[in-house]
């Protein structure tokens, strides 16, 4: 077995944030999801999709390098878009809890 020696070409990648990037990073996740809670009502409980539709909407490979913030919760938007939506007030598919603001903040924390 050959021993593989360690690239000078090394990746630097960290997830650790600096606080302007976190604050960019709350404001945009909360708009989106603010969003989403403000427009439930509006949407269709079961999106016309179908099957696969939503691999050619978003990048299913994972880069090598980091992604846009913008491109990620576009994609966001895109999973949320084709999604069934069980906190929707008309959604009686089944009897579970619907989604609410509170609780997902409470996820959040």
């Amino acid at each position: 077995m050959s021993r593989v020696e360690p690239s000078d070409n090394k990746r630097t990648s960290t997830l650790d944030l600096s606080r302007e990037a976190i604050d960019q990073l709350s404001a945009q996740a909360n708009a989106l999801v603010t969003e989403y809670f403000n427009t439930i009502a509006e949407r269709r409980v079961f999106p016309d999709t179908y099957a696969g539709k939503l691999n050619t909407l978003i990048n299913t490979e994972l880069p090598v390098d980091g992604e846009p913030l913008e491109k990620l919760l576009d994609e966001c938007r895109s999973v949320i878009e084709l999604s069934r939506h069980n906190g929707h007030p008309r959604f009686f598919g089944y009897v579970a809890s619907p989604s609410t603001p509170i609780g997902a903040y409470a996820d959040l924390i």
